[in-house]
C-alpha cells in the first residue's frame, strides 16, 4: 500500500482536466443552439481558458517537485554531514582507544623485565 502525498498524482489531475474539457465541449458542441461560427468562437475560448489552467496546474506541480527535490537534496546533506561526524568522532575514540593500550603494553612489558631483571639477579 502505498501513501501518495497530496499533489504527488498531478499527471492523473491534469489527464483529468483537459478529458473533462474535452468532454465539454464535445456535449457543448451536440446541445449548442449557436450558429457554427459563435461555437467555434466558443470553443476556441473555452480551449484558451483550459490551455491558461493546465498551464497554472503544471507550473504548480513544477513548482512543488523543485521544492521537494531541495529540500531532499538538504536533508541528504544534513545526512551526509552528520555521517561524515560520526566517523571523525569514532576515529579519534580508535586512536585514544590504540594509544592507550599501546602505552598499556609498554608498561606491562616494562614492568615483566623489571621483574625478570629482579629475580634474575
Amino acid at each position: 500500500m502505498t501513501h501518495e502525498q497530496p499533489g504527488s498524482s498531478s499527471g492523473g489531475f491534469l489527464s483529468g482536466v483537459l478529458l473533462g474539457g474535452l468532454v465539454g465541449a464535445a456535449v457543448a458542441l451536440l446541445v449548442a443552439p449557436q450558429s457554427g461560427e459563435q461555437t467555434r468562437t466558443m470553443l476556441r475560448d473555452r480551449s484558451l481558458q483550459m490551455r491558461g489552467r493546465v498551464e497554472d496546474t503544471v507550473s504548480q506541480a513544477r513548482s512543488r517537485v523543485e521544492e521537494a527535490a531541495e529540500q531532499a537534496r538538504s536533508h541528504a546533506e544534513d545526512i551526509q554531514r552528520k555521517g561524515l561526524e560520526y566517523v571523525e568522532e569514532q576515529k579519534g575514540r580508535v586512536q585514544r582507544t590504540s594509544r592507550a593500550v599501546t602505552r598499556a603494553a609498554k608498561d606491562a612489558w616494562n614492568e615483566d623485565e623489571g621483574a625478570n631483571a629482579s629475580t634474575a639477579g
